[in-house]
């Protein structure tokens, strides 16, 4: 029925956006209800694995999308957004958020405006990138 790169992009585009909701849900539930109690063990795997099947599927999916061959090197603005998204994300979204401060109520709050942000940044980066994608279709064909 289908090839097998779809499947591919299927199955990465799954783990990447369920791993998001998985993991940015816990990021907003925490912010917002601070008083719930520790995390306990069997959460904070479940937030490593999320967190590292994000980046790993986030990261498989830049690949996948060959974007220098659908962009070329014209478009980089939308090439240096998504890796700044990466490199934040693995910053931020990671066990390394807290060598940035001290203060875990303020890298939770790091955390949920970042979790914020992607919400609204990353479907723009999609819509972006197929506007240029199909806007120099149209100029090759013309």
């Amino acid at each position: 029925m289908y090839n097998t790169e779809f499947w591919v992009k299927y199955v990465f585009r799954v783990l990447h956006i369920g791993s998001v909701t998985a993991l940015g849900g816990r990021i907003i539930y925490d912010y917002l209800w601070p008083d719930q109690g520790e995390i306990t063990k069997s959460q904070a795997l479940f937030a490593g694995i999320s967190g590292f099947l994000m980046i790993l599927a986030g990261i498989v999916n830049i690949f996948l999308l060959k974007g220098k061959e659908k962009l070329k090197s014209k478009n980089k603005f939308w090439a240096g957004t998504l890796h700044l998204k990466a490199i934040t994300t693995i910053i931020i979204l990671t066990p390394l958020a807290k060598f940035i401060s001290r203060d875990q109520q303020l890298v939770k709050a790091i955390q949920f405006y970042y979790v914020v942000a992607m919400l609204l940044l990353s479907p723009f980066l999609r819509f972006y990138r197929e506007w240029w994608t199909e806007l120099n279709r149209q100029d090759k064909l013309s």
